[in-house]
């Protein structure tokens, strides 16, 4: 009798223990699934690039192609990789900032941002305006990349 009262509390232990792994298995499949729905409806792309005539501060105009609303910017990463003369190359992660600072972005603002201002939508395009430390070198190739929260990144190559 004890034998068995003893087997039957290790079977419960056992099917419990069972039961709350599959559990977390459940959330993490429901977690990652999230993650990737989130991630195939943030899509951007970049329409333009243009630099001012001292070559330290770039434009950039990013629209929104995807589903999902951007609202977070400090959320948004921002990579350049630049030239400042011929064989001086600089890759920077460049934070997000409300006024303009060296080294830094900074929404100018969004075009035709009538629903919701102050938020990208689906549809509507940003300009992000990027204010470097040192001026890009004339007439090299540079690389910018910009992700997502969500996971979503979109990369250009533009001339200096």
């Amino acid at each position: 009798m004890l034998i068995a009262a003893l087997l039957l509390v290790a079977a419960t232990f056992m099917a419990r223990t069972g039961l709350h792994s599959y559990d977390q298995l459940g959330a993490s499949i429901k977690a990652t699934e999230g993650r990737v729905t989130a991630q195939t409806s943030t899509r951007l792309s970049i329409t333009g690039t243009s630099l001012n005539s001292g070559r330290d501060t770039l434009t950039v105009m990013l629209h929104n192609d995807g589903q999902t609303r951007l609202a977070s910017y400090d959320k948004l990463d921002v990579i350049l990789t630049y030239y400042t003369s011929a064989d001086t190359r600089i890759t920077s992660w460049l934070p997000f900032a409300d006024s303009v600072t060296a080294d830094s972005w900074r929404l100018m603002g969004i075009q035709d941002d009538v629903y919701e201002p102050g938020i990208l939508n689906p549809g509507e395009t940003a300009q992000l305006e990027i204010d470097l430390g040192s001026a890009l070198q004339a007439g090299k190739t540079n690389l910018i990349v910009i992700g997502s929260e969500a996971g979503s990144t979109i990369s250009i190559p533009f001339t200096s």
